[in-house]
């Protein structure tokens, strides 16, 4: 008997692939920033930080799409339905281009009061930042079908693929950077361009691979009906486009009260900050996206126990990846300051004050985070969605207003560890009200992992099989008692054809009218088993996450 399971096993592994899209990501907005900061200056950074909320907005509508999209996605994949699975798939892309698309032209008409607005009425700034803005909204159709495609892919088994498209299209950018902005002399306008050419890119890779038949995802034809679908897409993506939205609001109303309590010299101290805030996205985002992918599954198959297990190890993860990335930034917070070229006396000095007390939000913000992932896997919406608003703006916006009038532009650095702490308090508060007032069956434990009221008999575990009569498995009661003995010998056979030994997860749960066995395994492809199928036994065989599944019913 193994000690992990496979879905823990197979969140671990869907973690590297994961990280490095999310690192792709923020690795470009890092680096975009540092380049723009080393070729001309930490004014011009700031101006890219100007433009964030319009990349946030592209994020934003991403994120609805995406998450909602591809967790749909996956739970109908774990219930055996594929067909569903691509409807909605195809459903969330042709959203995706219209919604876009109608983004930008809106955007484009209200461009100048969308820069006055950002740039806080400061016409140097707003006339400086211009042309970049308006470059980036051109871009969104194409950053926003990018990230929505490639979004759906570790859902299909495919989290490589995606990492590996996310990663072209940001090195693209990044080269691109260098090229435009040093050599042809465009400017931070530069950036933009590079970003839109690096996403094109990576579009064309990926329709190549459609072409190719190199994916688990079909588009499909679909009708008028179809797109009723959008409904549940978009509530289960409500929490994380919230989430988008508020750090956008956030970003722009902050630049504004630095700007005002602090000016320029606070709005590069703050810009500073967001560029850490990108950096902790990247192991927050791989660990909650990975753990997303696999409960969604696991939550569709109703397999609650290994529900827990992934979670668990998604907490362990988070609190170790903060504490040492906490250490860095209080330790480094000088040498940071100056790779953003903040070299004047008065810039470095709030800059390195602002990084040591802006850090020590992330501990509890990134747990925060994490835990809002697996609530909008639960469908939770409403709760997701609070949490979100919450973070972006409803608590922080009125505590950086309050605190800077109380003790200075202090007020906004300290308005975000606090913001965090209350948020966690209020989350305590609520998972605990939700334990003892809901229905007792309704959840295991304060960490809201869901059971079943009507299963009389659950069972879970995973073994390693290098003989199918050696199987514990196959010796079970309820197995037996149903006649499935010599479905589960012709299933595991087949399975040793393909990898030996074999290694799976199992999962019964018996009710008063079926009994219901889940089975994922190692076998990374259709294996078209012949199964001794019993009378009155429904048996379903799909790879699901790039696991042999097997399901069987009987009433």
């Amino acid at each position: 008997m193994s000690h992990t399971t496979l879905a823990v096993d197979k969140f671990y592994r869907f973690i590297p692939p994961n990280t490095l899209k999310v690192f792709a990501v923020c690795i470009s907005q890092f680096v975009d920033a540092l380049i723009v900061a080393a070729l001309l200056g930490s004014e011009a950074m700031a101006i890219v930080n100007l433009g964030s909320p319009i990349i946030l907005a592209v994020a934003t509508l991403t994120a609805l799409l995406t998450v909602g999209g591809s967790t749909l996605y996956a739970s109908a994949c774990g219930s055996f339905n594929k067909n569903k699975a691509d409807r909605i798939f195809t459903v969330s892309a042709v959203a995706a281009l219209l919604s876009s698309a109608l983004l930008m032209l809106g955007l484009l008409f209200s461009k100048q009061v969308l820069i006055s607005t950002l740039c806080a009425g400061n016409q140097n700034l707003a006339v400086a930042s211009g042309n970049y803005m308006g470059i980036l909204i051109t871009s969104i159709p194409v950053l926003t079908m990018g990230n929505v495609l490639f979004g759906f892919l570790p859902s299909a088994g495919k989290p490589k693929l995606s990492s590996a498209l996310m990663l072209l299209a940001n090195l693209v950018n990044l080269c691109l950077d260098i090229v435009f902005i040093k050599f042809v002399g465009l400017g931070v306008e530069g950036a933009a361009y590079a970003s839109l050419c690096g996403y094109s890119v990576a579009l064309l890779w990926y329709v190549v691979c459609y072409l190719r038949k190199k994916l688990n995802m079909s588009f499909v034809h679909i009708t008028a009906k179809d797109f009723r679908e959008l409904k549940s897409i978009c509530s289960m993506g409500t929490s994380a486009s919230v989430s988008q939205l508020s750090l956008a609001i956030k970003i722009a109303v902050c630049n504004s009260i630095a700007l005002y309590f602090g000016g320029n010299n606070a709005l590069i101290a703050f810009s500073v900050c967001m560029q850490l805030l990108s950096i902790t996205s990247i192991f927050v985002g791989g660990i909650g996206s990975s753990m997303i992918n696999i409960t969604a599954t696991l939550c569709g198959q109703k397999d609650f126990p290994a529900t827990e297990k992934v979670i668990r190890n998604a907490y362990f993860l988070i609190f170790v990846c903060s504490s040492v990335v906490l250490v860095i930034f209080e330790l480094l917070a000088p040498q940071i300051a100056i790779l953003y070229k903040a070299y004047e006396t008065e810039v470095l000095r709030m800059t390195i004050h602002a990084i040591r007390i802006f850090s020590l939000t992330i501990l509890l913000r990134n747990f925060i985070v994490v835990f809002m992932f697996y609530v909008q896997s639960i469908r939770k919406t409403m709760y997701a969605t609070f949490i979100s608003l919450f973070d972006g703006f409803l608590g922080q916006l009125p505590l950086a207003y309050i605190a800077c009038l109380q003790i200075g532009i202090d007020g906004l650095w300290w308005s975000f560890p606090l913001n965090s702490l209350l948020l966690t308090v209020i989350v305590l508060i609520w998972n605990n009200r939700l334990l003892k007032h809901s229905n007792p069956s309704s959840f295991r434990n304060l960490l809201l992992v869901e059971r079943e009221a009507d299963v009389i008999i659950e069972k879970s575990g995973t073994e390693l099989l290098s003989n199918v009569k050696e199987s514990l498995l196959v010796k079970d009661e309820i197995i037996a008692s149903r006649g499935w003995t010599a479905l589960l010998l012709s299933y595991l056979a087949s399975l040793l054809k393909e990898n030996n030994p074999v290694k799976f997860d199992y999962h019964i749960r018996e009710y008063s009218d079926k009994i219901v066995l889940d089975i994922h395994s190692n076998v990374s492809r259709i294996t078209n088993p012949v199964l001794a199928v019993p009378e009155r036994t429904q048996v379903s065989n799909e790879m699901i996450l790039d696991m042999n599944s097997l399901r069987a019913v009987s009433d």
